[in-house]
């Protein structure tokens, strides 16, 4: 029907995106929740089929790419992204190439309140988003890129290319015990870039360099952190220890002194 159309869609989407952020009393969680919902029916259903499917794909990554919104209803990206990822997995080029372009907008929109806020490190920077999202959310968008960088549409591998060039500084973690390093889903994106530089189609090769460039951004930023945190570090034991020298010696004169008397 109507909603296969392009421009009804992008005007519906547009509507809701007006409405859930100058009307505050409206309830966008639950309507976030009813988005999702469609986004994930699959098979041959009436709102697949009539292109409900896909309205609700664009009108989430218009919605939640909304620097006013965004921050109201994180809690439910990781369904969103769920949903998406589904999405990525049909069997339709329009709805794969949607769903990558939704949580593409949504990494951007991700990335920019993370650099506008701060999240009081001194790692700050729009290739660094230190903390922006869940590590189980870094490994399923990081799933959804290498799956779609594989299809055979060059339409979805070229979005699929744009999205690893948004989400690249989203990939950037705290170090734990069990993973130290923070850069491993970093390092993991710019390996899969490498291998598909070669693409038959020459824009898609080209966001794949752009990808790259900008997670070795990251690295550089990172890498430099480091390396003066190592340095802070290594001059404090310094200090530290030549302040205990210089207390051992103190000791020794006290001792030497009270003897002599």
């Amino acid at each position: 029907g109507d909603l296969l159309l392009t421009p009804v869609r992008s005007l519906l989407s547009s509507s809701s995106v007006l409405l859930y952020t100058l009307c505050r009393s409206v309830d966008v969680y639950g309507f976030i929740k009813s988005l999702t919902e469609t986004a994930s029916v699959t098979g041959r259903s009436t709102k697949s089929a009539s292109g409900e499917r896909l309205l609700a794909v664009e009108t989430l990554g218009e919605l939640l790419s909304n620097d006013k919104v965004l921050p109201r209803i994180s809690s439910l990206l990781p369904e969103v992204f769920t949903a998406l990822g589904k999405c990525t997995r049909s069997n339709g080029v329009n709805i794969k190439a949607s769903s990558l372009v939704s949580i593409q907008k949504i990494s951007d929109a991700l990335v920019r309140h993370h650099t506008l806020e701060g999240n009081g490190s001194k790692l700050e920077s729009p290739f660094v988003a230190l903390g922006g999202l869940e590590d189980k959310e870094i490994v399923e968008i990081l799933k959804i890129i290498k799956k779609s960088g594989e299809d055979k549409s060059g339409d979805v591998r070229l979005s699929a290319s744009r999205l690893a060039c948004s989400f690249a500084p989203l990939t950037v973690v705290t170090p734990t015990p069990k993973s130290p390093s923070m850069l491993n889903h970093l390092d993991e994106l710019i390996n899969f870039a490498l291998t598909n530089l070669d693409d038959e189609h020459a824009s898609v090769g080209r966001g794949w360099a752009e990808a790259i460039g900008k997670a070795c951004n990251g690295c550089i930023i990172v890498n430099r952190f480091q390396a003066q945190e190592a340095g802070v570090e290594a001059a404090k034991r310094e200090v530290e220890d030549e302040e205990a020298d210089a207390g051992g010696k103190g000791k020794k004169k006290s001792i030497s002194g009270d003897g002599q008397g």
